[in-house]
């Protein structure tokens, strides 16, 4: 059976599934052909908070009514993820500054621009519910609003 703090998932029995412990500490349990459950073992860290973030963090898991491991769990989710993205904008933007300061990429890069241009907008007619090659309505002397 499951120790406290285990996640526990419940549901039909998955032929694919048979009880043993994986590599990744997950632990499978067939009651019934119909009923199954998976336990995942998390590790664990201790925490030292000052007592103002304590109090908050008390208070954010009763507002959502989850126990205060799930809201750190949550925020660290979170946080990872949002570093992820900002080391990975700031790969691109690295990129695309080296890409601008090199003249023959700079080249390429308008000349691929510049073919592909045509089927750019007619795409755009397209998605805006334009025929391609159709005048804009401000071009034709309609009001845009009708």
């Amino acid at each position: 059976m499951p120790y406290p703090g285990a996640l526990v998932q419940c549901g039909p029995l998955d032929p694919a599934i048979i009880p043993r412990q994986s590599s990744a500490g997950t632990l499978c349990y067939h009651l019934s052909p119909n009923l199954s459950y998976v336990v995942r073992y998390m590790g664990a860290i201790s925490l030292r908070l000052p007592e103002d973030l304590e109090r908050k963090l008390a208070q954010e898991a009763e507002l959502v009514g989850r126990p205060r491991s799930e809201v750190i769990r949550d925020a660290l989710t979170q946080f990872i993820a949002q570093r992820e993205r900002e080391r990975f904008m700031a790969e691109m933007v690295a990129a695309a500054k080296a890409l601008y300061a090199d003249p023959e990429a700079r080249a390429e890069a308008l000349q691929i621009a510049e073919d592909f241009l045509e089927a750019e907008n007619e795409a755009l007619d397209i998605a805006e519910g334009r025929r391609p090659g159709e005048p804009w309505p401000e071009e034709s002397g309609e009001p845009w609003w009708k």
